[in-house]
């Protein structure tokens, strides 16, 4: 396979934000209406398991932050969000060894994160947009 010599500006606006072909596998196993469930439970659910992460963090807790953190990681992954995926497995990984020092600013990039990732929804996903 040749590498690939794509540059960040020739490159597709949110090429690293979503996996378009994880929407193709769900579609295939349970159509649009499937599709469109699960990204509405996802776009519901995914400021609650930040909130969760941050609420670990205020109470010391690494368990719920590695909790949080699981939970969204494995629904990201689904919902074809590789970079959501990575952070979250970056913060589970450091709250499963109990170092929650660089957490914060972790979950700062995965709430940035998700915002590129609502921009890039509705290119794969028609009627997809931000929850109000």
């Amino acid at each position: 396979m040749a590498p690939d010599t794509r540059t960040a500006e020739s490159a597709p606006e949110h090429a690293s934000v979503g996996d378009p072909e994880a929407f193709v596998r769900l579609r295939k196993w349970g159509g649009e209406r499937l599709v469109r469930e699960m990204v509405r439970v996802f776009v519901a659910q995914v400021p609650e398991r930040v909130a969760a992460v941050r609420q670990g963090l205020r109470r010391s807790e690494p368990a719920a932050v590695e909790g949080a953190a699981h939970a969204l990681k494995s629904s990201s992954a689904q919902l074809g969000a590789p970079g959501m995926r990575a952070l979250c497995a970056e913060i589970e990984s450091l709250a499963a060894r109990g170092d929650l020092s660089p957490v914060p600013a972790l979950a700062e990039e995965l709430e940035g994160e998700f915002s590129r990732y609502l921009e890039w929804l509705p290119t794969v996903v028609k009627g997809a947009e931000a929850p109000a």
